[in-house]
């Protein structure tokens, strides 16, 4: 039986193990993107997925952890969407309650294509096959499960591609969300986070700035590192964090077509901030140090203030408790003022307080 490791940093529940919350519909996908739409061309792209899902009924607890990674070709014509996605998941099913235990693990396969426009890509699943094995042990009995199992469309769910950043030649955001909302509509609950990159391949996009494709490669090796081992090199991260404020705040030259009027290297940019700011809202692997750059590039590149409802400012406020709780502990004043930095920067009121009166009493 295939071992999962249980996902720190969020996983995704795939669609056939969602089936323990009832009533799960393809309907209800919102209402536009929040930045501009992606231009007219070939856009090709990768996206990941990943949550930790607790369908707890009555004594016995049920808890869902998995991933997903997968790709996608979209071309807008006249605005118009069209093209296809692939998505492999893996996830893994625990029962523990009287009288009732089980492990069950999945993997699976998910192809569709993608519709809307260019302000509002849906991705809209034709099929998807996942393969069932583990066992569940009820009354002292163990029943086995290895099956496999065809989904059709009208029982999949549909997402969008939220736009949280575009340029002429990058784009990123997050998708998903629909997802969250249906587990916790059918009763369950859900930590989820998706994010999706492209860049553009239709026409020649112009050469992206040497200095902001270093940043940017770097960055994003890092975020893959995280997401693969929910660990990263932190000496490494903090200098991408470092190397993308001052980049942001230097004024430097475009990386596409028509720059905007913040200049359109920020819109990739923000993007890769944006996702490693997710990952370090999530991993053990954060530092008080880290923290406190990652907030200030978020600041400075427009990622902070997050997008309401997107999460990534409450984990992030979550975080910063953590580590402050942590520095405190072990009367470490140097991580304590960093916390203090961050938490001012982004009006965490209360963890300034206990910040402040910490250092009131270190030497």
């Amino acid at each position: 039986m295939r071992t999962t490791r249980k996902f720190k940093r969020g996983g995704v529940v795939t669609i056939a193990m969602m089936a323990v919350v009832p009533s799960l519909s393809s309907s209800g996908v919102g209402a536009g993107g929040y930045n501009k739409p992606l231009r007219d061309g070939n856009w090709a792209g990768t996206m990941v997925v990943g949550a930790v899902v607790d369908a707890s009924s009555g004594a016995a607890g049920i808890v869902i952890t998995g991933s997903g990674k997968g790709g996608f070709d979209l071309a807008l014509a006249g605005g118009a969407a069209s093209g296809v996605y692939t998505l492999a998941t893996a996830s893994d099913l625990a029962i523990n309650g009287p009288g009732l235990t089980g492990s069950v693990d999945q993997i699976g396969s998910i192809v569709g294509t993608l519709e809307g426009i260019a302000g509002f890509p849906i991705l809209q699943p034709s099929q998807a096959h996942f393969d069932t094995n583990g066992s569940i042990t009820s009354g002292g009995t163990e029943t086995p499960i290895n099956l496999g199992l065809d989904v059709p469309a009208g029982n999949l769910l549909s997402s969008q591609l939220v736009i949280a950043a575009s340029s002429c030649s990058i784009a990123s955001g997050t998708w998903a969300h629909e997802f969250k909302s249906a587990i916790e509509g059918a009763g369950g609950s859900a930590k989820l986070q998706g994010s999706w990159a492209a860049k553009f391949t239709g026409t020649e996009p112009g050469a992206t700035d040497g200095v902001l494709a270093d940043i940017l490669a770097r960055g994003e090796a890092i975020h893959s590192q995280w997401f693969d081992t929910g660990t990263f090199d932190a000496a490494a991260l903090e200098q991408v964090l470092l190397d993308a404020d001052t980049y942001a705040l230097s004024a430097p030259v475009t990386d596409a077509c028509s720059p905007g009027p913040d200049g359109t290297w920020a819109s990739p940019l923000a993007g890769m901030v944006r996702r490693l700011l997710f990952a370090i809202g999530q991993s053990d692997s954060t530092t008080a140090e880290v923290f406190r750059f990652a907030v200030a590039a978020g600041l400075h590149t427009s990622v902070l203030p997050s997008v309401d409802g997107d999460g990534l400012a409450a984990d992030l406020e979550v975080k910063s408790g953590v580590l402050l709780d942590a520095a405190i502990a072990a009367g470490n004043k140097a991580d304590v003022l960093m916390i203090l930095i961050a938490a001012d920067s982004m009006g965490w009121d209360d963890q300034v307080a206990t910040a402040s009166e910490a250092l009131k009493g270190m030497p």
